[in-house]
């Protein structure tokens, strides 16, 4: 008798177990019916059952419904769900766990099941399950009840019910268990808390180089947080995408501007930049371009800037992409920096017992601190999966609950934050969910980045250090290089161009770490066709030959513009054998299509010569037209008379005395004859 005992004992055990290991980042688990089942069960469309809406902030002796998502299921006939309450998760790291590992106790409640078919539904079709939890018994049958309500009774807890459990829903056919669906509540304490924790949420806008989805990314970015205005955010938007916007002729793209600049003006709200466009920081450094850092956050800026209508008196707060080295951040207090959100995987880990939740300073060998936030790797990685926007959002509220519930009596103030970057409807719906959580949170405060790092005094951070970052793989930036000094060169000539301006945004757009190699290039000819294209605009005369009668005379050199504005070069005239008394550098200015320019040049001898003009920007470091001459010269030097005069004197003498001694010679051949 005991023996069968034991075997009933381990099979409840077993079955309780059976369902209790959910995927770490899902609502959902695989439905594997038995072998014995699968000719009264349908095989399911699907691999899953799931979670899709329910609370995430639960309060004791009250009713709350939960959606599932049974479209994995070919038909609901005979099968019944019921919940299971876990015990109170104690720490973070425990959270951790389960979400990666799945549950591994036993439930500590759970309800009665309840028929699918007598569940009501919502619009979509989709199951509503009602449930209660209670610490006693229900005074009225909750499920005898037109709409049945699934009641958990848990053991007793007051005063300390408050805290993060998990909850299954457990999916049954008869005595077999088809599925099971994970999710997470917070029950609230009874009072009102008092020191909240603070999150500092970061939304971030892509740059992927492709305006039409990045503008697409960001109108849904822009609605999604218009339509939550109570969830005091922080929106990083690339100065690139902004610029786009901003030269957009869409109706609906204007709209979304008009939206976003309203936004921005409600209190709480903030609207930062982290360069023009998302770059590494210790990439450029190894590549030698760190001077395009300076560049790529004053562009960024400004864009922000000129969008705002106001004027930003400083660089940042800044969300650093990619990684910081020592250099990096010398470079970033060096150009006014204070602010950076950094992910934790970046710095040396605290050793702290619980979660890091304030932010520290980071000394630098230029005599000025930057404060530092952590881009928690948790918080990030609960929403990494971005398949279930309920989900997600739960893991996330329900982690920050925890970060909470650790540490739920310290008053001084505490903020945590991520980044969550929106490229796409799934992305929105997810940042839609986090925003309903947080922002209706009793243990949760959202804050902008202004607010987090203004909560702690400069004088009560820890000092962190950075981790010793890996090699960062340097890129060839000779192309980029010769570009660079192609614009500048004619921007030295030019002034401020919109042609050129644009071209070196591309330039700075190049830079950008969230492009390929094949993306990155595009940008890079882009530039170099802006560059042709204006140096074709200024030209010289073609090749023509010129014959000059004397030694010393002007040679005019016409020269073709297609500027509306002022030209400034300097034409550079060379020849071998041709002199030029004024010299062969001579600067111009071309105020119209035609000018030509005299120049003195000096033959000395008649012959064939050849001249070669070349007109540089002003800075003399790109030729933008060049042109040679053949001059012929007819002309005589008084050198060149003279010797010229004595040979014919010479000759003349030699004539005569030809003929005189040829007289002679004749006058004695006849003497002699006669």
């Amino acid at each position: 008798m005991l023996v069968v005992m034991v075997i009933i004992l381990i099979g409840i055990l077993v079955l309780h177990q059976s369902p209790h290991k959910p995927s770490a980042s899902t609502t959902n688990t695989t439905i594997k019916p038995s072998q014995s089942t699968t000719s009264t069960i349908p095989a399911p469309q699907e691999d899953y059952l799931q979670v899709s809406t329910g609370p995430t902030w639960v309060h004791l002796d009250t009713t709350q419904s939960l959606t599932l998502d049974t479209s994995s299921l070919a038909g609901q006939n005979g099968i019944a769900v019921s919940l299971e309450l876990f015990s109170k998760i104690q720490s973070r790291s425990e959270f951790q766990v389960i979400m990666k590992y799945g549950l591994k106790s036993l439930p500590i409640a759970s309800s009665p099941p309840v028929d699918l078919n007598r569940l009501s539904h919502d619009a979509a079709g989709k199951p509503l399950l009602n449930f209660e939890l209670s610490e006693t018994a229900p005074s009225r049958p909750l499920l005898n009840q037109p709409v049945p309500t699934s009641f958990i009774q848990i053991p007793y807890c007051s005063p300390n019910c408050s805290g993060v459990y998990p909850l299954l829903a457990v999916f049954v056919q008869g005595s077999q268990i088809i599925g099971t669906a994970l999710t997470d509540i917070a029950l609230e304490p009874s009072s009102q808390v008092s020191s909240p924790l603070n999150f500092a949420f970061v939304v971030q806008a892509p740059f992927t180089g492709n305006s039409v989805n990045d503008l697409n990314s960001l109108s849904l970015l822009v609605s999604a947080v218009s339509a939550n205005p109570s969830a005091n955010i922080t929106l990083n938007i690339p100065g690139m995408v902004l610029q786009e916007a901003e030269a957009s002729h869409s109706s609906t793209v204007k709209s979304t501007l008009d939206q976003l600049l309203s936004w921005s003006q409600k209190p709480g709200h903030q609207i930062i930049n982290s360069g023009f466009v998302p770059v590494n920081l210790p990439q450029l450094r190894s590549s030698g371009l760190n001077t395009s850092i300076s560049e790529e956050l004053v562009a960024g800026r400004n864009q922000t800037e000129q969008f705002l209508h106001q004027h930003l008196t400083s660089l940042g707060p800044l969300a650093v992409h990619g990684g910081l080295t020592f250099q990096n951040a010398d470079t970033l207090a060096s150009l006014g920096a204070s602010d950076i959100m950094l992910s934790d995987k970046y710095f040396v880990p605290f050793s702290e017992k619980f979660s890091l939740s304030q932010p520290f300073a980071l000394a630098t060998s230029v005599g000025k601190n930057l404060t530092v936030l952590a881009d928690d790797s948790g918080l990030k990685a609960d929403i990494s999966s971005r398949s279930q926007p309920y989900r997600d959002a739960n893991q996330l509220s329900t982690d920050l609950a925890q970060i909470y519930f650790d540490q739920p009596n310290d008053t001084s103030p505490r903020v945590v934050g991520t980044l969550f970057q929106v490229s796409n409807s799934q992305d929105a719906q997810v940042l839609t969910q986090i925003l309903t959580d947080v922002s209706s949170s009793p243990f949760i405060k959202t804050v902008s980045l202004n607010k987090a790092f203004a909560l702690t005094s400069a004088d009560q951070l820890s000092y962190g250090k950075l981790a010793t970052p890996a090699p960062y793989l340097a890129f060839d930036p000779t192309r980029f290089n010769s570009l660079t000094n192609d614009i500048a060169a004619l921007t030295s000539s030019l002034g401020q161009n919109s042609d050129l301006t644009g071209a070196q945004y591309n330039l700075l757009a190049s830079l950008s770490s969230t492009l390929s190699p094949k993306n990155s290039n595009r940008f890079l000819n882009l530039s170099q066709a802006v560059v042709n294209n204006v140096s074709s605009k200024v030209s010289l005369a073609s090749n023509k030959a010129f014959t000059v009668t004397a030694r010393s005379v002007h040679l005019p050199i016409a020269i073709t513009s297609q500027f509306k504005v002022p030209f400034k070069g300097i034409l550079v005239i060379t020849s071998d054998r041709l002199s030029f008394p004024n010299g062969n550098t001579i600067p111009v200015t071309l105020n119209g299509p035609n000018t030509t320019i005299s120049i003195p040049i000096y033959a000395e001898t008649l012959g064939l010569y050849l001249i070669t003009a070349k007109l540089f920007t002003t800075n003399g470091q790109f030729a933008v037209a060049n042109t040679s001459i053949e001059i012929r010269s007819t002309a005589f030097s008084a050198v060149s008379i003279v010797l010229t005069l004595g040979a014919f004197l010479v000759l003349g003498l030699w004539w005569i005395q030809s003929f005189r001694r040829g007289h002679r010679r004749n006058r004695r051949l006849v003497r002699e004859k006669n």
